[in-house]
């Protein structure tokens, strides 16, 4: 052999991967530490699916876990696993018909609203120009978020929206690029009269592409340097 013989351990990571219940457990974890009944509720699965499928994902080391009293929490066991799975999507997106299907239907549905990338952010918000929203559920937000943003879930978006100045300009990011938060976001905003525009990333490309990640006093901050620093 020409090279030590690695593709025994890349066929079991890649086995780990091929499972769409799997790879949507990865996709939750990649925004913060669940529990099995948070996974089973978000999910709409049998607890028995997920914890087999938990099972198979901790014993490629995809994920680790820790206990707290009863409950077991599991987390991606380090930033390279998002990064797999933006790379497998992007490579699903170049190589799979139907997987360009579903991105040409999202991006139909959602083509009405501005869309603006990270460099031009973060230049209007040190401009002051903008206010960036993250309209992921609070815990999400709580467990890392990128920085500058404030926590407005879409769910309390109209009870919250006297928060927001009148005539500021608001840019909404969630969980990833085809995430759907954000475009129902952007489009309530809109009619608040408010002028508004999706991020053209989520929380799970900022972590692959390396940004910096901002934590609340109830988690432990490990920012990394960046693009916003």
């Amino acid at each position: 052999m020409e090279s030590i013989e690695l593709d025994i351990e890349i066929a079991k990571l890649g086995h780990a991967f091929a499972n769409p219940l799997r790879v949507r457990i990865l996709e939750l974890l990649t925004q913060r530490e669940k529990s099995v009944d948070e996974i089973r509720k978000a999910l709409s699965s049998p607890v028995t699916s997920v914890s087999s499928q938990l099972k198979i994902l901790r014993q490629a080391r995809l994920v680790d876990t820790r206990r707290e009293g009863q409950r077991i929490y599991y987390r991606l066991a380090e930033e390279a696993v998002v990064s797999t799975l933006i790379s497998l999507r992007n490579l699903a997106e170049a190589r799979s018909l139907e997987a360009q299907s579903l991105v040409r239907d999202f991006l139909a549905e959602t083509n009405d609203l501005e869309l603006i990338d990270s460099d031009r952010l973060f230049s209007r918000m040190r401009a002051d120009e903008v206010i960036l929203i993250d309209v992921r559920p609070s815990a999400e937000f709580e467990a890392g978020h990128i920085p500058g943003a404030i926590s407005l879930p879409l769910e309390e978006l109209t009870d919250r929206i006297d928060q927001l100045p009148r005539g500021a300009r608001v840019v909404a990011y969630c969980r990833d690029a085809y995430c759907v938060l954000a475009p129902s976001a952007v489009r309530a905003l809109k009619r608040f009269g408010l002028a508004t525009e999706r991020l053209d990333i989520g929380f799970a490309e900022w972590m692959a592409e390396g940004g910096p990640v901002e934590h609340t006093a109830e988690h432990t901050t490990n920012a990394t340097e960046g693009k916003a620093s």
